[in-house]
């Protein structure tokens, strides 16, 4: 309708239209940043390595004070760095019957201070010779082989370990001694030691000593009072 005979209905040309630009896109930022300026973060492995970082070394937990000013560096390797070490060399030495080795681990100042409670008798040695004195004639003199010495209880506290002991076959029971540590140029060093428990000066004529600290220990006890 409303064209001429023989011609063909052809749809208006529209005009091509133009593509409008994207506007341009903003920088992404942080929430929380200022706008126009980045948010720095630390990279993960940073953050992680600070949080498990090691303590400096000579520093762990449980370890008593870091190691004197006055100490060098070759000193701290060849001395105890804490009253822990300083008191199991010293266990070991005595046990050992090492003279030189428990005197290395007193102050040339120590007292060592000695009390039988069954017996009323106290004395008190002075230095290392009077050290010497009581190891070599009233301890090493009358263990003889050690062979029935045990300390069944150890410990510490701060600057101050404890130990129980006993041999009594030998005439010593219910033993206890405290000893007071000190840090020093050389290392920590025993300042006092106290010792108290019984002495009896009949060998093997001993009733009463530690009680038995584990199962096997009791049983043997039973059998040797059985027979």
């Amino acid at each position: 309708f409303g064209s001429s005979h023989g011609s063909s209905l052809k749809a208006p040309e529209r005009s091509p239209q133009t593509e409008r630009p994207s506007p341009p896109r903003r920088p992404h930022v942080a929430m929380g940043a200022c706008a126009g300026s980045a948010m720095p973060t630390e990279p993960a492995a940073e953050r992680i390595a600070e949080q498990t970082a090691a303590p400096p070394q000579g520093a762990s937990a449980g370890t008593l004070l870091a190691s004197s000013p006055a100490k060098s560096a070759d000193a701290s390797a060849r001395t105890p760095a804490t009253a822990s070490e300083a008191f199991a060399e010293h266990m070991q030495a005595v046990f050992a019957k090492d003279m030189d080795k428990v005197l290395k681990g007193f102050a040339e100042n120590a007292r060592f201070r000695v009390y039988w409670g069954n017996t009323g008798e106290f004395n008190e040695y002075l230095g290392h010779a009077g050290i010497r004195e009581w190891y070599e004639n009233e301890f090493y003199g009358k263990l003889g082989d050690m062979s029935d010495l045990k300390a069944p209880i150890r410990g510490r506290e701060e600057n101050m370990c404890f130990f129980a002991w006993e041999a009594p076959q030998r005439g010593f029971t219910r033993c206890f001694d405290t000893v007071v540590f000190e840090d020093t140029a050389e290392g920590w060093k025993i300042k006092y030691q106290n010792v108290t428990g019984s002495r009896d000066s009949t060998v093997g004529g001993v009733a009463r000593s530690c009680p038995p600290t584990t199962a096997s220990e009791a049983f043997e006890e039973h059998m040797q009072a059985v027979f």
